[in-house]
């Protein structure tokens, strides 16, 4: 019988067993200056990793809004952020509460965004809808990859500084960034496809879409690692 990620970490804490952030916690924590160090480096990695993942996220969310209303958006938003939601190992929610704020921020944005739809506007829906939830889903994986990597408790505490050096770079420089930039080529021809369609609001969107880049910054740059609920 499989096992859902929540009973595999409930198994791996019975062996003593703990996470990679809980891990940085003790370096964050130490009077040593090199455990230190370490720590702002793994924290950088987590963080970059999460805004490439935010921002391709981001990108295919902005689609829709050339071919959805107010209130749909909210639901597709919605959907998403509940999505999100599902995916903690633990009770530990650091990263999903993070990408969860960036969600939020989409909603609060778009809220006063949308625009009425037109003819033009329901046959991009129609041809996007399926291109655009298969990549959603995608970028949601790279979600999940990253809360198990750096929330699931499968490190003995024990275990060596360049061990867990070795593993972040491995994760987020050889396996995350690889299909994330592979998934964010893709967005930005759909998104270079659906501007020369929509010409008019150019200028609009490519305003919208920096005030939501640095939003997604300081979102991930403020970055507590101390568990929250």
């Amino acid at each position: 019988m499989l096992m859902t990620w929540k009973e595999a970490a409930k198994k791996c804490r019975g062996k003593e067993h703990g996470s990679f952030i809980e891990w940085m916690g003790k370096l964050e924590e130490s009077e040593e200056l090199e455990k230190r160090l370490l720590f702002e480096m793994l924290r950088t990695l987590l963080i970059d990793a999460g805004i490439l993942i935010s921002s391709c996220l981001i990108d295919y969310l902005l689609i829709t809004l050339l071919s959805a209303d107010r209130e749909e958006m909210a639901a597709n938003l919605c959907e998403v952020e509940s999505m999100i939601g599902c995916l903690s190992v633990e009770e530990n929610l650091i990263v999903i509460n993070t990408f969860i704020s960036m969600v939020k921020l989409l909603k609060r944005m778009t809220s006063m965004a949308t625009k009425p739809k037109t003819k033009t506007d329901m046959i991009k829906k129609r041809d996007l809808q399926i291109e655009e939830e298969n990549k959603v889903h995608l970028i949601i994986i790279e979600v999940l990859r990253l809360e198990v990597a750096f929330c699931y408790p499968d490190l003995p505490m024990t275990v060596s500084n360049e061990v867990c050096v070795a593993m972040g770079d491995h994760l987020t420089v050889h396996v995350m960034k690889g299909k994330l930039d592979i998934l964010s080529d893709e967005t930005d021809m759909l998104t270079e496809s659906e501007l020369r369609s929509d010409g008019d609001n150019d200028s609009a969107r490519k305003s919208f879409e920096q005030v939501l880049t640095v939003g997604i910054q300081e979102i991930w740059n403020q970055l507590d690692l101390k568990p929250r609920t």
